[in-house]
């Protein structure tokens, strides 16, 4: 999908993308860009009718308000719980980093019948009960900030104390084994900012894990 600039315009059209290939029945994956396109991924199962539970892994909520009316990388999931058509049922995020959330943020998730888990709150009791908490048809959108910044610093707002790598490429596995689960987004990578190329590797990595998982699935 070509950007033009105008974010709202090329929200729409990419949804109408996503919304063809799930009517298709694609697993769809959505590359590129900064966390807006977490809204426009949701608008694609909204365009279908299709209730979804959304599963977020960030250091941030993404839920603050719009500036002046408009949508930015930090309201894509307000915008979806707050859509007319109600079709995201809940909202969840997981491993974020305290110094970087509002408190208002987190009780607007908590408000409307989501669950966070902070970042410095992870073992792996915790983390596997939340992924596997999530009720199906469900959308995953990942934010490659949240991972910790010696393993993806080209990202606009790397995370000194951020998640381990193979955490974030578990719950990445769980997403494409888990049939609850219909598509999936990447967003936040910056080549321009990269070193090394390890974010785009890791972000390779991440999307090739995926589609182990999916290949994983009952037939």
């Amino acid at each position: 999908v070509a950007t033009t600039g105008d974010l709202e315009r090329d929200q729409e059209a990419l949804a109408e993308v996503v919304a063809e290939a799930l009517a298709d029945g694609a697993f769809v994956i959505v590359l590129g860009g900064g966390h807006e396109t977490g809204y426009a991924h949701f608008l694609g199962h909204a365009r279908r009718g299709d209730a979804v539970e959304i599963l977020n892994v960030d250091a941030h909520t993404d839920v603050r308000p719009l500036k002046e009316g408009l949508g930015h990388s930090g309201s894509p999931f307000r915008q979806a719980l707050l859509h007319p058509s109600r079709l995201a049922r809940r909202y969840h995020v997981v491993s974020l980093e305290a110094s970087s959330v509002a408190a208002a943020h987190a009780d607007f998730v908590a408000q409307q019948g989501g669950r966070v888990l902070w970042r410095d709150r992870i073992d792996d009791d915790s983390w596997s009960s939340f992924l596997h908490g999530i009720d199906g048809p469900a959308l995953a959108s990942f934010d490659m900030d949240a991972v910790a910044a010696g393993h993806a610093p080209g990202v606009s707002a790397p995370a000194v104390a951020g998640l381990d790598v193979v955490r974030w490429l578990h719950a990445a596995h769980h997403v494409g084994a888990t049939p609850a689960f219909r598509s999936f987004d990447l967003s936040e990578v910056n080549p321009a900012q990269d070193v090394d190329g390890r974010t785009c590797r890791l972000a390779a990595l991440t999307i090739w894990t995926v589609l182990r998982g999916l290949a994983a699935r009952p037939a």
